[in-house]
This record gives C-alpha cells, structure tokens and sequence, in this order.
C-alpha cells in the first residue's frame, strides 16, 4: 500500500471532504488522499454503520500536516485539499495527441477495474469460466489468510495489470518499448523485433513479452510466466498460460483503452476477455512505490 494510504489507515479508517494545514499538495497527492478516504468510508460503514454521517469533526495529526475532517467552517491556515474531479475523471486531456502511446496514463475512480471482484464484494468470483480443477481449487482459497498479494512481495501478470496506479510507456533506442509500472517500481521489457534472438532465461512473474504494432496499437503476447495466480482471490494458472494485450490510444490522446486475453486450458474453459483504460493527466509521474510491511503482533 502506499505510503500516504497506509497513513490514513494506520490512524483510522476516516472519510469525508478533508484540509490539510500545509503547503498545497500535487495534484497526484490528492487523488491517492481521496482515494484513502473513500474506501475507508466503504469500509468503516461496514463495521459501524453510520460512521459516515457522524456529526463531528475528526483531525488528524501526522509530522509533516495536520488533516480535518468534516470540519464545517475551518480556519483560514488550513488549506483545501480540492474535490474529487481528479479522481472520479472519466476522461483525459487531449492537448498532445501526438505523444501517442508514449507518456503516462492514469486510473480513476470512474474507470472500471481489470479485476472488479477484489473492490467490489457483490461481483462473483465464480463468474469466470473455470475448469472443474479451477473451481475445485478456488472453493479451499481462504481470503482472510492466502491472499498472495497481502504483503510486499511484486506481484506477476496479470494480476500486475489490475494495479490503480500510474503506468508510463517509454521508447527504447532499438525500437523495443519499457513499461514501467509505479506499483512495486517494476519494469516490463516488451520485445519487438521478432528478428533479433533471445536468449531466454527460466520463466518469470512478469513472463517474456513480444510486442508488435497494429496501427497505433501495442499488441504484446506474454508466456513464460512462473507467476501462479490469475486473481488475488483464489483463481490460480498454470505455466502454460498464454496473456494477449492490446493497448490502444485514442486519436485525441486522452485515454488508453485496454484488452487483455487470457488463454489457459487448465483454469478456464475457453479464452477470457477482460477490459479496463487509463487517461491521461499532464504533469502525471511514475512515483517511487514504498511497500511496508506490517508486522503480525
């Protein structure tokens, strides 16, 4: 979890319009506050309902800020930390399109997850076409202890791709394109030279990916993947599994439309299609990602 995230959960599971006391915060910054807060909204409801209507004010105090929490007339050394535009965005700016593919893209709130059951309890993991091993498999997976992802270990593909945070697609000398994803800082290597021999090592958590363009599409077909889960909740691969991308800019360049196939007979019954995009926000970075892990009292 991120550091500014872990935060707010470590003081409490808080949410509503927040002012920090402090210098304004980037844009980004603000966005990964909001998104704290909301799912602590969804969370603390849960376990006491009517949190979200509590009729005081909360602050919260860290070294660096101070932040109040449905506070209705603040004082004036306390700043806004803005309103959610940023984050419930559904589209991007469109005054580049002429950086292609190549720049940074953003997920909100608004654009609907790779992975949707691991946000939203009411989507059914079972809706996937799972083999009977598959299904069988996924029937022992306890959430509460197996859940692969529930430290700092990097996580593999796909599941890497369902990740909420910035990815930047970078243009190397000899043509072949670097991914690099601000979650756990990992770096994609797609290679897109069919020409050029590889040698190629033990299998991966990220596989070894080709690319080649179709127009201004990045088709990237990855394999050799050692990364055994499909989803953090339960649904296995096998070694065998075969991931089919297609990234996709808009004309205008304001979103980066995604589609990710997955073929592996031993999980699923037939090839799956998930589908997720990404906007575009000027001034967007790939941050340094600080994983802590949280020691088991």
């Amino acid at each position: 979890m991120k550091a500014i995230a872990s935060l707010v959960v470590l003081l409490c599971w808080l949410a509503a319009p927040a002012l920090a006391r402090a210098p304004a915060l980037p844009a980004t910054d603000r966005v990964r506050i909001a998104e704290a807060f909301r799912l602590a909204d969804a969370l603390t409801e849960r376990l006491w309902a009517g949190w979200s209507q509590a009729p005081f004010a909360v602050l919260l105090v860290t070294p660096e800020r101070e932040f109040l929490i449905r506070h209705p007339r603040p004082t004036s050394d306390f700043q806004s930390l803005g309103d959610d535009s940023l984050l419930m965005a559904r589209e991007g700016d469109g005054s580049r399109p002429d950086l292609g593919l190549f720049r940074v893209w953003s997920h909100t709130r608004a654009i609907a997850r790779l992975f949707p059951e691991v946000t939203d309890p009411s989507v059914d993991i079972n809706r996937y076409p799972l083999t009977p091993a598959a299904r069988a498999q996924l029937a022992e997976f306890n959430r509460a202890t197996d859940n692969p992802t529930a430290n700092c270990v990097p996580k593999g593909m796909p599941t890497i791709m369902e990740a909420p945070y910035p990815i930047e697609f970078v243009r190397q000398a000899n043509g072949d394109v670097v991914l690099n994803l601000e979650e756990y800082d990992l770096k994609r290597y797609i290679y897109m030279n069919p020409s050029v021999t590889r040698e190629l090592t033990q299998p991966t958590p990220l596989g070894d990916s080709v690319g080649r363009w179709d127009g201004t599409a990045l088709v990237v077909t990855t394999t050799r993947i050692s990364w055994p889960f499909f989803s953090q909740l339960g649904i296995k691969q096998s070694p065998a599994v075969q991931i089919v991308e297609r990234f996709t800019p808009t004309p205008d360049g304001t979103r980066l439309s995604y589609t990710m196939t997955i073929t592996d007979p031993a999980t699923f019954t037939a090839p799956l299609e998930l589908k997720r995009s990404w906007v575009w926000r000027p001034g967007e970075t790939v941050k340094p990602y600080n994983c802590v892990e949280r020691k088991a009292r």
